[in-house]
């Protein structure tokens, strides 16, 4: 009985909810969402989702150098890949984080992509920018981060 009650005190602990904020916004009245900020490599990658109406687009933390309207961050599967691009020119913005202040970037989903990441783990993330390409190993305990915030977010889309 006491190891029942310790699991159940540990649970929340252990396996924390997707938060997904929804907000209306004022002037046109759109709706958007956005999810908490996520690590996929401590110190190197973290990041967060945010619709609007239709739109899906995710916020990559930790890049470093600007991005230019033709680069992409290309999630790696294990049965697939999902491409996404920037939405312009990006100098590389800067964001507060359990990290401090570091370099964020805007890349938009294509329909269907949402699904294709809630459907795998993600095991490798390849990134564009004006210096050429970063290649980040994402950690099997992190693998199922993008997977699960994916599934969470098609959820409180509707879908």
């Amino acid at each position: 009985m006491r190891h029942l009650l310790l699991a159940l005190f540990l649970l929340p602990q252990l396996c924390p909810a997707q938060k997904i904020t929804r907000e209306i916004e004022p002037g046109n009245h759109a709706v958007w969402l956005a999810t908490d900020q996520f690590t996929l490599k401590a110190g190197e990658l973290m990041l967060n989702f945010r619709t609007l109406n239709e739109g899906v687009y995710i916020y990559l933390y930790g890049l470093g150098g600007s991005i230019g309207p033709h680069d992409y961050a290309a999630f790696i599967l294990a049965q697939d890949t999902v491409t996404v691009y920037s939405t312009g020119t990006q100098a590389g913005a800067t964001a507060a984080s359990t990290y401090g202040i570091i370099p964020l970037h805007e890349y938009v989903l294509a329909p269907g992509d949402l699904r294709k990441l809630a459907a795998g783990e993600v095991k490798k993330v390849v990134i564009s920018n004006y210096s050429g390409f970063q290649y980040i190993d994402v950690p099997e305990r992190n693998q199922d981060k993008l997977m699960t915030w994916s599934a969470a977010l098609l959820k409180a889309m509707g879908n």
